[in-house]
């Protein structure tokens, strides 16, 4: 028992030794068999995941050309920032296709490094595109598109195939290579354990699905590339179409300046077929040394050429005349950077070029008329800042030239125009906001030296072409001359009527004196023989007071007539002797001629004198009269009784100005020494007088009191005693508020310095 028992440990010894030998050399077998399927498998995926990065990097180019024809067609619709992100993502794509490319390629390096460089150059020339796009080099992207592109493409395309027809064929060998050991794991699975064989199958079975999906995405691959390549059929087709229906002329030449291929377009403006063209030498047919140099720079320096408006004569068609022209020429380089072909693009602008130096003429003449006529004319914008104006305008402002007052507006344009400005920005606007022609006639405005002006300014809208107002045009013609030969013919005219005036007063003067003078003759006469006979009569008077005491006469005692009754006769002989003197006076007036009787007068006596002879109308008119003046003599030199009359009218006139005894009157009296002059100023706080009758005031016959029974004399006859004188007179006035009337009159110095 202990032998088999000793027997049987052996045997489950020797058993659980060989099962786990056998066990051992299982796993060892499992993960051989693993390591070589997944070397042999991982060989069969380096191609595989080559072409298909290859297909993809197919249908990224694809995409990317697709992308810029249609950019190309629209380009306007497309924001240019947003094609260059999609290109960038695209780019990054792209490179990280060829980098596996790269990385797993087991064939000739040479054709890798050629790929690689076509891609990049195929980017350049996208990256060209763009710039020449955001220059607005539309015709010149396209032009670059049609013939660089489409090129590299097609290289780039060809390159992409030697690559997928070498990683597919390696792909199918190492794909036998891969089956093979796949059967060869199954067989040696089953032999070994159960284990081994469903490790083993479980191995192959997922290299089996990762075969179909690169087999699945290696399809894909293929239709998305014949998608793309109909594409890129499709837009080689649309350019050539643009190429034969563009109304742009475009020829093709070698670096020798031979045609190789002109549109219709070209063919139409030279008036030949296309194929006339053809092997033909574009100088021979056109011979222009300075367009040769140009090309023949072009073709050594690499770099594009573009004119615009340049004059060209057909040889074959001297009857054409001159013609204009907008063109470029374009290189178009090999690999190494060498010009093996030009683009001539042209555009006709003729009949654009003609237009406009007829234009150009047209406005010569209308600027030579305009600067030869003498009225100033003007035109400006919705601001009101000057667009133009002719010569005559530029010089009213002070400027040598036009172009001067282009661009500068009414504040800017000339020192002593400006002060007007804010008025004629107002007449823009008014134009402008009404839409219609107005007339402003005798505008002021200040001259070069200082003087005024005036000027008849007529304004109208500047409208464009769809009828919207756009600014001013302004013609004005200075009358400053007119203006002043009426100012000049008023003030004769208004001579001729107050001569006329004082020719009445004359007349009225004569009537007055030879009515007048006789009566007032005799009161005065009769005044001195009454007041003798008073003085005769007081010797009785006073010895019956004395003995009866105190009687009345005409209703006044006698203690109180006694004075006042001499005083009383002594007034009416003076008045009545001036009288005589106003109408002396008047008659002086007329005849235009000084008074004899000048002496030195103290106005402050003077004004004294007025005062205690009004003073009874005073105290009737007002209850407050203030005098301002100092206790010294205010001597001017002159007739007293006529200076009597001026300050007396004056004051008359202030006390009948009072609406009320509430109101006042101030007397100023003051020495002006740097002027001097004595100064004398009535200030009354009247009823005042209306801006339009102010302006009247010392006419002949015009009063403010005509209902009152005033003549208008009193104010005109003043006004003609202060310029015998010397002397003026200002008068300022605020209805409601009163009148202020200010004299000055030559100061006379007691030295005899009048």
């Amino acid at each position: 028992m202990r032998a088999y028992a000793k027997n049987q440990g052996t045997f489950w010894r020797s058993f659980s030794m060989v099962a786990c030998a056998s066990f051992v050399l299982g796993v060892l077998l499992i993960v051989l068999l693993i390591r070589v399927t997944d070397s042999v498998s991982k060989l069969y995926e380096h191609p595989f995941k080559v072409s298909n990065s290859a297909r993809q990097s197919q249908i990224l180019i694809g995409k990317r050309q697709r992308l810029m024809y249609e950019f190309l067609q629209q380009p306007e619709q497309v924001p240019i920032e947003h094609i260059q992100k999609v290109l960038d993502e695209y780019e990054n794509d792209l490179a990280k296709r060829i980098g596996l490319i790269e990385g797993r390629f087991l064939g000739s390096r040479e054709l890798l490094h050629n790929l690689v460089d076509a891609c990049v150059q195929l980017r350049l020339v996208h990256q060209n595109i763009l710039d020449k796009v955001q220059l607005g080099e539309y015709s010149a992207a396209l032009r670059d598109e049609m013939v660089i592109a489409r090129r590299q493409a097609e290289s780039l395309d060809v390159l992409i195939e030697e690559v997928i027809a070498y990683a597919e064929g390696r792909a199918y060998e190492f794909r036998e290579s891969a089956l093979q050991t796949q059967r060869v794991a199954i067989v040696g699975g089953a032999i070994s354990i159960i284990v081994i064989m469903l490790l083993a199958g479980g191995v192959l079975l997922r290299q089996q699905r990762k075969f179909h999906a690169l087999d699945a995405e290696r399809r894909a691959a293929i239709a998305a590339q014949s998608e793309v390549l109909q594409s890129l059929l499709q837009a080689n087709q649309l350019l050539e179409e643009l190429f034969r229906t563009s109304h742009l002329s475009i020829a093709f030449l070698d670096k020798n300046f031979n045609f190789m291929r002109v549109n219709r377009s070209y063919a139409d403006k030279c008036g030949v077929d296309p194929g006339y063209f053809n092997g033909k030498n574009h100088f021979a047919l056109y011979p222009y040394p300075e367009n040769e140099e140009i090309f023949q720079r072009v073709v050594d320096s690499g770099q594009p050429f573009t004119v615009y408006g340049k004059p060209f004569e057909f040889p074959d068609h001297p009857e054409w005349g001159t013609t204009y022209w907008d063109w470029s020429l374009v290189p178009i380089l090999n690999q190494e950077g060498k010009t093996d072909w030009l683009l001539f693009v042209l555009l006709d602008v003729t009949a654009i070029k003609r237009n406009e130096l007829a234009l150009q003429e047209s406005n010569r003449m209308l600027r030579t008329v305009l600067d030869a006529i003498p009225t100033r004319v003007f035109w400006k914008n919705t601001q009101s800042v000057f667009l133009g104006c002719n010569r005559s305008f530029a010089q009213h402002a002070g400027l040598h030239s036009v172009e001067e007052v282009v661009g500068k507006d009414d504040f800017t344009l000339s020192p002593f125009l400006s002060k007007g400005a804010e008025s004629y920005r107002k007449m823009d606007q008014q134009v402008m906001n009404s839409g219609e022609s107005m007339y402003f006639p005798d505008v002021t405005f200040i001259k070069e030296g200082g003087n005024r002006g005036w000027a008849n300014t007529y304004k109208v809208p500047l409208r464009d072409g769809a009828g919207r107002i756009i600014g001013v045009l302004g013609v004005f013609e200075d009358v400053t001359e007119l203006k002043l030969l009426e100012e000049k013919m008023d003030q004769l005219q208004e001579k001729i009527l107050q001569n006329d005036r004082l020719a009445t007063l004359g007349l009225i003067a004569a009537g007055i004196a030879h009515e007048v003078n006789n009566p007032s003759n005799i009161i005065a006469i009769n005044s001195r023989l009454v007041l003798d006979i008073w003085d005769d009569a007081q010797v009785i008077l006073n010895g019956y007071h004395q003995q009866y005491g105190e009687f009345s006469l005409g209703g006044i005692t006698y203690s109180e007539l006694g004075t006042a009754v001499e005083s009383l006769l002594t007034g009416i002989g003076e008045n009545a002797h001036r009288i005589k003197t106003t109408v002396i006076n008047m008659q002086a007036l007329v005849r235009q001629r000084q008074l004899p009787g000048r002496s030195p007068v103290d106005l402050r006596v003077l004004l004294g004198s007025i005062l205690e002879f009004l003073h009874a109308r005073i105290l009737r008119c007002t209850n407050t009269l203030t005098t301002q003046w100092q206790e010294i003599p205010y001597w001017v030199f002159g007739n007293s009784e006529q200076l009597f009359q001026v300050f007396s009218n004056l004051i008359t006139n202030a006390l009948q100005a009072l609406p009320s005894v509430e109101r006042g009157i101030t007397l100023t009296l003051a020495q002006d020494p740097g002027a001097g002059m004595v100064v004398v100023e009535v200030r009354d706080e009247g009823r005042g007088i209306a801006e339009e009758q102010l302006v009247r005031i010392g006419e002949v016959f015009f009063t403010t009191r005509s209902e009152e029974g005033g003549m208008g004399l009193g104010i005109s006859i003043v006004r003609r005693i202060l310029e015998q004188h010397g002397g003026s007179m200002a008068v300022e006035s605020t209805v409601g508020v009163g009148t202020v009337v200010t004299i000055r009159l030559p100061e006379w110095k007691p030295d005899g310095d009048k």
